[in-house]
C-alpha cells in the first residue's frame, strides 16, 4: 500500500481538475466532518515537495460498486472547514485515464466554485448510504 498522509492546508499546495462541486455535496461533507465520520483516504500525486494533484484513480466503494468517486468534493469540504485531509500518495506517475484530463490538475482546489446541483448530491446520497 502507497503511504497514506493528512494534508496540510496550511503547508502545501492540492491540485484537481473538477472547476465546479455541488454545494450540497459539499456541505453533506463539511457535516460529516463536524461529526466526526471517517473518510476514504483521496489519492494523490506528488508534484513538488509542497504541491500535490489528484490523480484518476478513484476510489471505489458504492452500494453497487461500479460508481466512483476521486476527491474534488471532498477536498473541498475539508479546505471549507481547514481540516487536514486524508490522502493516499500514488508512488508512480499516474497514467491518463480516458476520458479524464490530465493528471496534473490545474484547478486549485481552494478555488473550486460552489454551484447549486442538487442531483449530484442526491446521486452521491445513493451510492453512499452513509452520506449525510
Amino acid at each position: 500500500m502507497d503511504k497514506q498522509f493528512y494534508f496540510d492546508w496550511n503547508k502545501h499546495t492540492l491540485w484537481g481538475w473538477e472547476d465546479k462541486r455541488s454545494k450540497q455535496a459539499v456541505d453533506a461533507i463539511i457535516r460529516g466532518i463536524r461529526v466526526k465520520d471517517k473518510f476514504p483516504p483521496v489519492f494523490v500525486y506528488q508534484i513538488s515537495e509542497l504541491e500535490f494533484s489528484i490523480v484518476g484513480r478513484h476510489y471505489v466503494d458504492t452500494t453497487d460498486g461500479r460508481k466512483k468517486d476521486g476527491g474534488h468534493t471532498r477536498a473541498k469540504g475539508h479546505n471549507l472547514v481547514g481540516v487536514p485531509l486524508l490522502c493516499q500518495m500514488e508512488k508512480n506517475r499516474p497514467d491518463v485515464m480516458p476520458g479524464y484530463p490530465d493528471p496534473y490538475g490545474t484547478i486549485y482546489i481552494p478555488r473550486i466554485v460552489l454551484i447549486d446541483d442538487l442531483k449530484t448530491y442526491l446521486t452521491k446520497k445513493k451510492w453512499f448510504p452513509a452520506y449525510r
